[in-house]
């Protein structure tokens, strides 16, 4: 009888995803798609102040995009400390956000209180107040070795300076610890995504291993973890599209005042272009190991090894 009025049931489906996005898929293409490809005509040309107009590159339309790797003398050390700050930085994020949603799913009084204030810091630090709030914590942590903080890490640093350890590894502990309040603050979405993942697990399988005499830990990693893969994907995503996009980092800075302070929209347009690349590339391989290890599992599971 459905079919006979025209379409199927997984058409009319389909057809109602389609409505439902649709919307969405108009703002992209105006807002993202045009913004983006004008953008890329902005890196391969240059601007002149005479005509006020885009006029051809002298030494070709790749110009600015060599000028940044072989003339630019901030544009590779400032990405490559975005790149270490986003190496410490996520990692922290994403266990945070794991080790709190889990313990927000546990039933205890004020349980709905705390989930607020996880929830806080993505309303209070926006704007000119985190950059406040972090300028203070790193005043803090580069302070004197006698002002005690749990953020300073001065004689932390000094007593394994003295035992002999490598100053690089020095800086990546020393950045764990001042990024220490960065963690708890920028976490306020990735918990809430992972409080969803916890409490979409069925408590049969809990109940299953603890028949079993599977103990915490095992349960932690033979049944939550894999069952919050798809949830960490999203979090570790969302978290390096978060800080690599955010104007506190060091390039996001330049970029700014390379287009509006300087008024070089060329060359601020091919600096974004391979900003952009490095991110999405970086996504990229993110997704493909999450997607090779879920089908390693699956194939474990069916007998395939």
């Amino acid at each position: 009888m459905k079919r006979a009025r025209g379409l199927s049931m997984e058409h009319r489906r389909g057809l109602a995803g389609l409505v439902f996005v649709l919307p969405w898929l108009i703002g992209f293409s105006i807002f993202f798609i045009r913004p983006l490809v004008v953008s890329l005509t902005y890196s391969l040309q240059a601007f002149s102040a005479v005509s006020l107009s885009f006029v051809p590159l002298k030494d070709g339309v790749f110009a600015n995009y060599i000028n940044l790797f072989t003339q630019d003398t901030k544009f590779l050390p400032y990405l490559t400390q975005t790149m270490q700050t986003l190496m410490y930085q996520a990692p922290l994020v994403v266990c945070f956000s794991v080790i709190v949603g889990l313990m927000l799913k546990s039933n205890f009084r004020g349980r709905t209180f705390m989930r607020g204030i996880f929830f806080l810091p993505v309303i209070v630090t926006t704007g000119i107040v985190s950059s406040i709030f972090k300028a203070s914590v790193l005043n803090v942590a580069q302070g004197p070795a006698d002002a005690g903080s749990f953020f300073n890490p001065t004689l932390i640093l000094a007593a394994m300076q003295n035992a002999g350890i490598p100053n690089s590894i020095n800086q990546v502990i020393s950045g764990i610890i001042t990024n220490s309040a960065d963690a708890v603050w920028l976490s306020g979405i990735q918990i809430l995504i992972i409080l969803a993942g916890v409490m979409n697990i069925p408590s049969s399988y809990y109940e299953v291993a603890g028949v079993e005499g599977g103990s915490a830990w095992v349960v932690f990693w033979k049944v939550t973890l894999p069952l919050l893969k798809p949830y960490l994907l999203v979090v570790a995503i969302y978290t390096i599209v978060d800080s690599f996009t955010s104007t506190t980092n060091v390039t996001m800075k330049y970029l700014i005042e390379t287009v509006y302070g300087n008024y070089n929209i060329s060359y601020g347009s091919a600096m974004f272009w391979v900003y952009f690349v490095i991110v999405f590339a970086i996504i990229g391989f993110l997704f493909l190991l999450f997607t090779r290890q879920n089908r390693k599992e699956k194939r474990m599971l069916k007998g395939g090894y």
